[in-house]
């Protein structure tokens, strides 16, 4: 959030942002402290459209997903992603099972998610 109130976000506009656990509790702040900022409230909505991308790390396509699709991020902007080797084995098959099966997202976003998404975040990217 800081980097949205400092407007970090807006002053360096060729820098993208990676964010893990798809925001983990960032989407059910975005409100609470961007509306006493209203003058970079919409430029800040759509720079997290634009040019963040959300990670998938841990469990967060039961509902925590639907946070952020709720503002209006694009399915486009979602990356699919673990927390291996950190968290425990076990956790990662219902992580990405949860993903499976989410009715948040269509086949088709799924497919992106896992593929095309990843290469879209990195595009002119130097190797």
């Amino acid at each position: 959030m800081d980097l949205s109130l400092t407007q970090t976000i807006h002053n360096f506009t060729s820098i993208n942002y990676i964010i893990p656990h798809v925001g983990g509790a960032f989407p059910a702040a975005i409100d609470r402290i961007l509306k006493s900022a209203p003058a970079i409230y919409d430029s800040s909505l759509e720079i997290y459209q634009t040019r963040f991308w959300w990670d998938s790390a841990g469990p967060t396509y039961y509902h925590q997903v639907s946070g952020l699709l709720g503002y209006g991020i694009p399915t486009s902007q979602l990356l699919f992603g673990t927390d291996f080797p950190y968290a425990p084995g076990f956790t990662q098959p219902g992580s990405l099972n949860a993903i499976l099966a989410s009715n948040l997202i269509s086949d088709a976003d799924r497919k992106a998610l896992f593929a095309t998404n990843c290469v879209n975040a990195f595009a002119g990217v130097d190797e």
